[in-house]
């Protein structure tokens, strides 16, 4: 685990990576929008974590089930700067779907 708070807006980030990366560690996951916080991350954030962690021959998964229920600004997605991000999402949150949990996961197809 990796401890993150305020001052990197409760998200992870390429410095916490090079930290915190040991040799059992095989990916990290994200969320972004996060709940409960709201950050997003930026394209930009979700490129330098996809370069830190594949640089460590890692895998890195998003989720992304907040997509879509963002105000003001539209959430980048990490498959727009890594195709081989996996990303989890969800038709539950999108919907409305109260107590349903139907989602489903974009994989490379290693």
């Amino acid at each position: 685990l990796v401890p993150v708070g305020p001052d990197v807006r409760y998200q992870l980030t390429p410095d916490l990576v090079e930290r915190y990366w040991d040799q059992d560690s095989v990916g990290a996951l994200v969320a972004s929008p996060a709940n409960p916080t709201g950050t997003v991350l930026s394209r930009d954030e979700l490129a330098g974590l996809s370069t830190a962690i594949k640089a460590r021959n890692g895998h890195l998964v998003v989720d992304e089930i907040y997509h879509g229920l963002t105000y003001g600004a539209d959430a980048a997605s990490v498959l727009e700067v890594e195709d081989s991000a996996c990303v989890l999402n969800s038709f539950s949150k999108y919907f409305g779907m109260t107590g349903w949990r139907l989602g489903w996961l974009v994989a490379p197809p290693a």
